[in-house]
Parts: structure tokens; C-alpha cells; sequence
């Protein structure tokens, strides 16, 4: 079962002798309740003490059976009066844009390092796949590099030809075999980066889905608040 974080918000008035215990798991909403609730009392707390200070000239000034029946009088009015204020009060909440922004509650942020131009870590960006590095073309025998320059007299000596030949021979296989151990490393350190580079991708789209999933898990159950706030059910603050 999923954790849910409960919000509380314990709401008194002394002089009305009145208390609210506000509970739920949408922090904004709690918050809201509890403002609307103190304002609603401290209104009728105002109107209570008006009335009572009006109620105690009144009762002051009765000394005979013309004021109590005027008085008589004043009740019915004000309770008429009493009446009309509530149903003004009621009016006027219901005019009240009170109304939560659910959109502004959704999570829309993008998973972190999605984009290039993101300015989070490196560690955690999207890994870019590296570039190849190109390995320089075989040396071939045929190369005028690896041609014995012969002149005339090692055209007519056997053993000067010989020994140009064998210099020509032995720099085409010093450079081959260098060039053999360069193209191993290369293709292992490429094989090294395309590994690293396969294996860090994965964990970033793993990370991705997970993120992605919790988002829409959050965003899915502030829609099925919103539906039970609009629809009046009182699921919508637990």
C-alpha cells in the first residue's frame, strides 16, 4: 500500500467556544480550509458582539410596557435581520473563488538531463554516445616507404642490394607491427566506450521509467482528487 502523507490543522476561537480539527493529505487544501474556516468565525464573533452591545443598550433603556413591547418589536426584526445576514453570508461564500488550481499541482518537470542544454550534473545527464576512435590505414608493402632506394652500385653488388632490401623489409614489418598493437588498443578502448556508454544509457532509462512512473502515479492521484473535490466526496480530503 502506497504511503500517503495526512496534513492537520487544529482551528480554534475562544470567544465562540468553538474548535475544528481539519485533516487530509493535500496540504493546500488543509491550509485553504482552515483560513475560510477562522474568517467565517471571527465574522460571527464580530456580529455576536455588535448584537450583544445593541442588546444591552436596548435592555438598559426598557423602563416600561411600551418600551417591552417595542422591544417585543426589535426581537422579531432582528431575528428577521439575523436571518437575512446569514443567507447574505452563505451568498457570499458561494461568490468566493476559492477554487484550487489543480493544474498547478501537477508535476510536468522533465526527467533531469533529458536534454543537452540541461543544466544538471554530468553524472546524471543522458549519455551521449562517443565517437569512434578511426584507426589509420595499414601500412602496405607496396608504399615507395618501404622501396629500396637502389643506386648504381648496389645494382651491380649483390650484398649492397641485399642490405637495402633487408633495411626496407625490416621498416615495413617495425611499422606494421606498431601499427597492429595501435589498432588493438584503439578497438579496445572503443569497445571499452561503447560498453560504458550501453551500460550507463541503460541505468538512465531505467532511472527515466521510474521517475516517469512516479510522476504519473502523482499526477493520476491528484486527478482522482480533483474528481472527488468537484463531485463533493469527502475522500477528497483524506
Amino acid at each position: 500500500m502506497a504511503y500517503c502523507e495526512m496534513w492537520e490543522i487544529e482551528v480554534r476561537h475562544e470567544g465562540l467556544n468553538k474548535y475544528r480539527h481539519i485533516r487530509g493529505s493535500d496540504r493546500y487544501v488543509i491550509e485553504q480550509k482552515a483560513v475560510a474556516q477562522r474568517l467565517a468565525w471571527d465574522e460571527m464573533w464580530e456580529k455576536k458582539q455588535a448584537a450583544e452591545a445593541k442588546k444591552r443598550e436596548r435592555e438598559a433603556a426598557i423602563r416600561s410596557k411600551e418600551e417591552k413591547e417595542a422591544l417585543a418589536v426589535e426581537k422579531t426584526e432582528e431575528a428577521q435581520e439575523a436571518i437575512s445576514e446569514l443567507e447574505k453570508i452563505l451568498q457570499h461564500t458561494l461568490s468566493i473563488d476559492d477554487t484550487i488550481d489543480w493544474s498547478s499541482l501537477l508535476d510536468k518537470k522533465p526527467f533531469p538531463g533529458s536534454s543537452l542544454l540541461d543544466k544538471k550534473p554530468f553524472s546524471i545527464r543522458k549519455p551521449v554516445k562517443p565517437k569512434p576512435e578511426t584507426i589509420t590505414a595499414e601500412p602496405s608493402r607496396n608504399d615507395l616507404k618501404y622501396q629500396p632506394q637502389l643506386g648504381f652500385f648496389d645494382k651491380i653488388f649483390s650484398g649492397s642490394r641485399k642490405r637495402k632490401q633487408d633495411e626496407a623489409d625490416n621498416l615495413y614489418v617495425s611499422d606494421y607491427n606498431l601499427w597492429v598493437e595501435k589498432k588493438k588498443k584503439i578497438e579496445s578502448k572503443n569497445a571499452k566506450a561503447a560498453s560504458d556508454y550501453a551500460k550507463n544509457l541503460k541505468k538512465w532509462e531505467g532511472d527515466k521509467i521510474e521517475y516517469e512512473n512516479k510522476q504519473k502515479a502523482k499526477n493520476e492521484w491528484i486527478q482522482k482528487k480533483k474528481e472527488q473535490y468537484m463531485n463533493k466526496d469527502p475522500r477528497a480530503v483524506y
